[in-house]
């Protein structure tokens, strides 16, 4: 008969056996097992994006990159306008030395989604200027989603809107920012066309005798925007067209479509230095001041020019309107740079008492010792041509340090 031994506690020998080698053959894997890397923990720090450009960082947690950058301006005017002009000057009780302080912000945040790139933008702009004091914008407002684009922005009809500071007299082309619901459809080879339904109140110049609060009635319909724009190494191109209501106040003038069209260019030409562009930009249009000039002077104080005007209480009648502008950049090196800025502007209305023309120039100078730091000095000037009454001259000299960020 065979005899079973048992180990101490009573557990057969045959199962201790088992045990030893089971645990030999587990070691080598517990000892791998122990090299494997924890299970990552979610992120919740910033981290840099590269998949839009330098300077964008990634929402903790999500798939949302973003940037946040700005700029702040401190700014001395002094200004030499003649009384004729009725701008700041050194005739009279006018204000012609004053100083101020900018402070613009922004936020760019992008996503890619099954749909296509969703993006937005918001731009702020605090002013601190006597006697307003503190006076804060909202510039930008809105959201990209594809080819759509939703909320405040630079007009899709603005081609281009200077490069000098231009706070007083900007030169004859459009530069507004407005409610815009548009949208752009790439065609290749950098051509893309563009279809915009644009808010009708912000594009308003009045309507001499058309009543009180400007001569406008009521909006009834928005702005209709179209553009074709082209884009290469050679530079930028873009057409665009603009219809607008001019309302007039009064019932029995009724309204009529404003209209204007606009064409320009920005060529690289390397050939006169580095960097260096030219543009030339030339609108014209009827009933739709604001899309051939941003800051006209009219023939009267506080009168900048309109849209149109209303004869016999029952006839409206649209103002005409041409521009040209051009621009030239020029690098002299990698730390001094010169903009000029030019353009004329002629608006005639019905009759000659409103009828004027402005010429309009910028100059500056600009020295930048170290990246994101700008000492400027520029010159604007406005020449005020009135069919009816005297000539004006308007000028100012402009001191700034800008910083960005």
């Amino acid at each position: 008969m065979r005899v079973v031994g048992h180990a101490t506690g009573g557990r057969p020998v045959g199962w201790s056996a088992a045990a030893l080698l089971a645990g030999a053959l587990l070691l080598p894997v517990l000892a791998r097992a122990g090299d494997l890397p924890a299970e990552p923990a979610p992120i919740t720090y910033v981290r840099a994006c590269n998949a839009f450009g330098e300077g964008f960082l990634v929402v903790p947690g999500t798939d949302t990159c973003f940037e946040l950058n700005g700029y702040i301006v401190a700014e001395w005017h002094v200004f030499g306008s003649d009384k004729a002009s009725r701008q700041p000057g050194w005739y009279g009780n006018e204000d012609a030395n004053v100083g101020y302080a900018r402070y613009d912000f922004f936020s760019n945040s992008a996503t890619n989604t099954e749909y296509g790139l969703l993006r937005t933008y918001a731009k702020v702009e605090l002013v601190d200027t006597p006697p307003d004091g503190l006076v804060g914008t909202l510039k930008w407002a809105y959201i990209e989603f594809g080819g759509l684009t939703f909320g405040r922005k630079q007009s899709m009809f603005d081609f281009f809107t200077g490069n000098t500071y231009e706070d007083y007299f900007e030169p004859a082309w459009s530069d507004t920012q407005n409610t815009v619901a548009a949208y752009t459809a790439r065609l290749g080879g950098g051509l893309a066309a563009t279809l915009s339904i644009e808010d009708n109140l912000g594009r308003r110049d009045g309507i001499i005798g058309g009543g009180p609060d400007g001569g406008y009635g009521g909006a009834r319909f928005p702005d209709l925007v179209g553009v074709l724009s082209a884009e290469g190494a050679w530079g930028t191109a873009q057409v665009m067209a603009a219809l607008h209501e001019v309302r007039a106040r009064q019932a029995a003038a009724g309204s009529q479509a404003g209209w204007a069209l606009a064409a320009g260019t920005t060529l690289n030409v390397p050939f006169t230095g580095k960097g260096d562009q030219f543009t030339l930009q030339a609108s014209i249009g009827q009933g739709a001041l604001s899309y051939n000039a941003t800051n006209p002077i009219g023939p009267g104080r506080g009168f900048a020019g309109a849209d149109a005007r209303v004869l016999g209480g029952d006839r409206l009648v649209l103002a005409d309107i041409w521009a040209v502008g051009a621009e030239f950049d020029h690098n002299w090196t990698d730390k001094w740079v010169t903009e000029l800025n030019g353009s004329w502007l002629d608006v005639d209305q019905a009759g000659r008492r409103f009828d004027f023309r402005n010429i309009d120039a910028q100059l500056n100078l600009s020295f930048a010792p170290v990246d994101d730091i700008k000492f400027t000095a520029e010159g604007e000037y406005k020449y005020i041509d009135r069919t009816k009454g005297q000539d004006g001259n308007a000028f100012v000299m402009m001191f700034i340090l800008e910083r960005d960020f």
